[in-house]
């Protein structure tokens, strides 16, 4: 745990740093795990912190029924104090780490606010809000691979996003419309309401030039900027995207550019 940028679960996109990055929006982190050594069952408390780091609090043996770890995010910096509803908080969650729902991968998700009854969990809400495109549209660029799945999101109508994920985590967006822009303040719509469209694109390259923060990439925004390692831009990409969402979406992008044409 004391050890940064280890090898462990390298192959699921891990850094080895996420469990400190809470520490930029939380003073405070405490772990406790119930856990099973030598045969007998222990339970260990302890917190950390950017003053003190590590702190032991307790470990000793204690009886309960599963091993299980918990983890509290103990007050969070006066500039984060915007006080978002549970709804934001769980659809915020959602999108963050909407890759895992599509490939289900994911665990139990359950969202609770102390000052309010209501218990929101992100698996009933992704399968009733969310609906996913079964067709993933592949692409090639310089010999690099992408994949772009699609996401109609019932709860809102007219926040059409790019989603830039490395290792099934979103690490950017960008406005649809910026790519598109018919899609700018228009609601997509189908028998099941309005919605809106949500690409999520992946590939190799993203994951291999995330920063270790997973806050951006190093990759080039223009093409005139590509050199002997960056031979793909987000210029390129973006262009891509774009019309493969035309194609799919072909009828209704060209009735909002009608509408427009006869304002």
């Amino acid at each position: 745990f004391n050890e940064l940028y280890t090898g462990h679960k390298i192959d699921l996109g891990c850094k080895g740093i996420g469990r400190f990055m809470s520490l930029a929006a939380f003073n405070k982190v405490q772990v406790e795990s119930c856990y099973i050594e030598g045969g007998k069952k222990f339970k260990r408390i302890f917190e950390f912190d950017v003053t003190n780091g590590i702190e032991p609090i307790s470990n000793k043996e204690e009886i309960f029924q599963n091993t299980r770890t918990s983890v509290k995010l103990i007050r969070y910096y006066d500039r984060y104090l915007k006080n978002p509803s549970p709804d934001t908080i769980a659809i915020r969650i959602l999108e963050h780490c909407l890759i895992y729902f599509i490939s289900n991968t994911q665990p139990q998700i359950i969202i609770y606010d102390n000052a309010s009854p209501e218990v929101i969990s992100l698996n009933d809400l992704f399968s009733q809000k969310i609906v996913t495109d079964e067709l993933i549209d592949q692409f090639d660029i310089a010999g690099e691979k992408f994949e772009l799945n699609y996401v109609k999101n019932y709860m809102k109508s007219n926040n059409h996003k790019v989603h830039y994920c490395a290792h099934s985590r979103e690490v950017d967006t960008k406005k649809l419309s910026d790519l598109i822009p018919d899609l700018k303040d228009n609601a997509l719509h189908d028998e099941q309401g309005n919605y809106s469209l949500s690409v999520y694109v992946k590939g190799d390259v993203l994951n291999n030039n995330v920063s270790d923060y997973r806050n951006e990439f190093s990759i080039p925004k223009k093409k005139s900027e590509n050199d002997a390692f960056n031979t793909v831009s987000f210029e390129e990409i973006n262009i891509v995207v774009a019309e493969k969402v035309k194609e799919k979406y072909v009828t209704e992008i060209e009735e909002f550019a009608t509408v427009k044409t006869e304002e």
